[in-house]
């Protein structure tokens, strides 16, 4: 994993500084599971392990509605309440507390996280960045895209060279992290991307992800939007 020095402000000391990610890549369920049955040697087929992996968590979830925490190797689930009440005969009030889901890293967790090989890289700060979501057909911004649309990025350090297999636009689903590659492009440079969305693009929420290597290196660097936009 790389990983950048910034500087650490919350110390009295000049020359204190931090270690943050360079960039992560986030897998989801689908993806896991396609790795899983498409290892050497296992028995095991896509469809029914997706199965067994959604009804595992959902009857974690539902446990969870019912008051039931969850345990393992890799994380514990505990239910908590937040909020202050006033005196012994207070009660719950929506107003002012929260029930919430408390998640904590589990023995195994913990020892795969430091088994992770480190790789310090450049602090100068070149991922993409994406300010702006334009679509031309419906003159929407930082809203919403149609299916089958032309859109618009801008932003910086946005060029990537479509040729490559790790780089390229998605469009990353909010809910299930499912990734949708971009495969059409009207412009590709610097400061703006034109692009058209598949005519199949499914309805939901998505964020913008691009992973470019900037000019003369072979480090891919991924920016995520902060703008969620919508298929409706």
């Amino acid at each position: 994993m790389d990983y950048i020095l910034i500087d650490l402000k919350l110390t009295a000391e000049e020359n204190d500084f931090s270690a943050i990610p360079a960039k992560i890549i986030y897998k989801s369920r689908q993806e896991i599971v396609h790795e899983v049955v498409s290892q050497e040697g296992t028995i095991l087929k896509e469809t029914e392990t997706n199965a067994a992996v959604n009804a595992f968590f959902k009857k974690i979830l539902l446990n969870l509605t019912d008051g039931f925490g969850y345990r393992d190797g890799i994380f514990t689930l505990t239910p908590t309440i937040q909020g202050v009440f006033l005196g012994e005969d207070d009660r719950f009030d929506p107003e002012r507390h929260t029930i919430v889901a408390s998640l904590a890293a589990g023995d195994q967790l913990k020892q795969a996280a430091s088994q992770i090989e480190l790789r310090k890289t450049d602090a100068r700060d070149l991922s993409p960045k994406i300010k702006e979501i334009r679509d031309l057909i419906s003159n929407e911004v930082n809203s919403s895209i149609a299916p089958r649309s032309i859109v618009e990025l801008y932003g910086d350090h946005l060029k990537f060279n479509p040729e490559a297999s790790d780089q390229g636009v998605f469009l990353v689903n909010t809910a299930t992290a499912d990734r949708i590659k971009i495969t059409e492009f009207r412009e590709i440079y610097p400061k703006k991307i034109t692009l058209v969305t598949p005519a199949d693009l499914p309805v939901g929420t998505y964020d913008f992800e691009i992973h470019a290597a900037a000019r003369k290196s072979q480090t891919v660097r991924i920016g995520k939007s902060s703008i969620t936009i919508s298929v409706n």
